[in-house]
């Protein structure tokens, strides 16, 4: 029972604190804003005796969003799947430049929901973007309520859910804000993705690879390869990498 008490403890000092004048408040955690009313209650008992009809945290009007335009250059595809407290990460790096690619698996426990993992899997590309100094990438993701919050920038009155602020509060303080450049794109464009991160969640106890098939990389050893660079540099917040493929 101490064990279980002291790591609960360790869990809850290691929560960034969000930036601001507010004070603490009980928070309902089947709700966007956090107040437990009577819809919120229904939807979660409904939820649980349907648990497969369900889709979680997924904005009403999706589905009909037109897609946003997207400025040209280097680009980041992101996705996430969560089950049981493990998300699995995948993300696509392309630089249509010198036609450069990267895929990465990556996995994560620190999710408790499929919106944090959404988040965290952004967090993690934006990490991988930083460490490989990928400066002005486009990052796209199918999740709205993510796209929406960081073109708002004003992440503690309207932090897209309650349960997302400490993560909030850590890409704040890890990343410009110029640096989130995240585009809302459809569920169905992103679908390339879909197998890669089921594949990742599935790499808890797997040994990392990192391998390169670029050419220009193999002929030239002086050059940086990014699978490299990745191995010797890259530390996470909450994500550990499991496979990178540099081509």
């Amino acid at each position: 029972m101490e064990e279980e008490e002291e790591e609960a403890a360790n869990k809850i000092l290691q929560v960034q604190i969000m930036p601001g004048d507010s004070e603490d408040r009980l928070y309902w955690k089947h709700s966007r804003i956090g107040d437990c009313n009577t819809k919120s209650a229904y939807k979660e008992f409904m939820k649980r005796d349907n648990p497969i009809t369900h889709q979680d945290e997924e904005p009403p009007g999706e589905q009909s969003r037109k897609k946003e335009p997207i400025p040209q250059g280097n680009g980041c595809c992101i996705d996430a799947a969560w089950g049981e407290g493990l998300t699995g990460v995948g993300v696509f790096f392309h630089m249509p430049t010198n036609h450069n690619a990267i895929f990465i698996k990556a996995f994560s426990t620190s999710a408790s929901s499929p919106l944090q993992a959404e988040l965290i899997a952004l967090q993690f590309a934006l990490e991988v973007a930083k460490c490989l100094d990928f400066a002005g990438t486009v990052f796209l993701m199918d999740n709205a309520t993510i796209a929406d919050t960081i073109k708002k920038k004003d992440f503690e009155p309207d932090s897209g859910h309650w349960s997302l602020r400490p993560l909030w509060s850590q890409m704040i303080i890890d990343f410009p804000q110029d640096f989130m450049k995240v585009y809302w794109i459809p569920r169905e464009i992103n679908k390339m993705l879909d197998k890669l991160t089921k594949e990742a969640r599935l790499l808890e106890r797997a040994n990392p690879i990192f391998d390169c098939q670029n050419i220009s990389h193999l002929a030239y050893p002086n050059r940086m390869c990014f699978a490299s660079a990745l191995k010797n540099n890259f530390k996470g917040a909450n994500c550990v990498i499991k496979h990178v493929l540099c081509f």
